[in-house]
């Protein structure tokens, strides 16, 4: 379940699962390092589809 404050965005929230969540946890420390290189923007990120 969506904590109160990711509700209040507005934006819909989905409810990954546990296996997922490790999986987009991987995700967000690839984009963390690859805009402390310099490979990426801070504000790139990933497009998750299902």
């Amino acid at each position: 379940m969506a904590t109160p404050r990711i509700i209040r965005t507005g934006l819909p929230s989905i409810d990954a699962g546990a296996a997922r969540t490790r999986e987009l946890e991987v995700m967000g420390i690839l984009q963390i390092t690859l805009a402390a290189a310099g490979k990426v923007s801070w504000t790139a990120g990933f497009a998750v589809t299902a």
